[in-house]
């Protein structure tokens, strides 16, 4: 039976990776459409174009930041809870690597967090940021990239132990 539960945990999943989906997309469009655009233009359309759309774009990037850490500090501690019903040789072995991995995935996603910021910021001192955000732009898609495949790893193992093993009244969770 579906539960309240369940949809609260699906919703989070779903604003997780509608909210990756959209920073992710964006700063691939920014690399590979946009900034190469972009550079045909003199330089006040260029400089013009850039602020009307740091200015919107800004927005999109920190509610998709909001969102990924709200969601994915519900799915983690989601998860942390339903880990306590596993066995131990689940929780010592399998679970430690999760861990392990998410803590990467995290700090992966705070260099992100803080390279997008400081593109889509208005402050003086990470105007060299914007300056380069051509070379930025790549270095976060790379990190992204490193960090979705993080994420199917952690996806694989996200469910608990097989059923096998598993005692008799745990359930499969639904999340990342």
């Amino acid at each position: 039976m579906f539960t309240l539960t369940d949809a609260v945990a699906l919703t989070s999943r779903w604003l997780h990776i509608l909210a990756a989906m959209a920073a992710v997309g964006g700063m691939m469009f920014m690399r590979f459409a946009l900034l190469p655009a972009a550079a045909t233009l003199a330089d006040p359309p260029r400089a013009a174009l850039q602020e009307a759309i740091r200015r919107r774009w800004s927005k999109v990037v920190m509610a998709a930041i909001g969102l990924l850490l709200v969601s994915g500090l519900y799915n983690y501690i989601t998860l942390f809870m339903a880990s306590k019903n596993w066995p131990e040789a689940w929780r010592s072995g399998p679970f430690r690597v999760y861990q392990m991995l998410f803590g990467i995935k995290f700090l992966l996603a705070l260099a992100i967090f803080f390279i997008s910021s400081a593109l889509v910021g208005r402050s003086s001192a990470f105007a060299r940021f914007r300056e380069r955000a051509k070379f930025w732009v790549t270095v976060n898609l790379a990190l992204a990239v490193l960090l979705v495949a993080i994420s199917s790893e952690l996806r694989m193992l996200h469910a608990g132990p097989p059923v096998s093993i598993a005692p008799s009244s745990q359930s499969p969770l639904p999340g990342p």
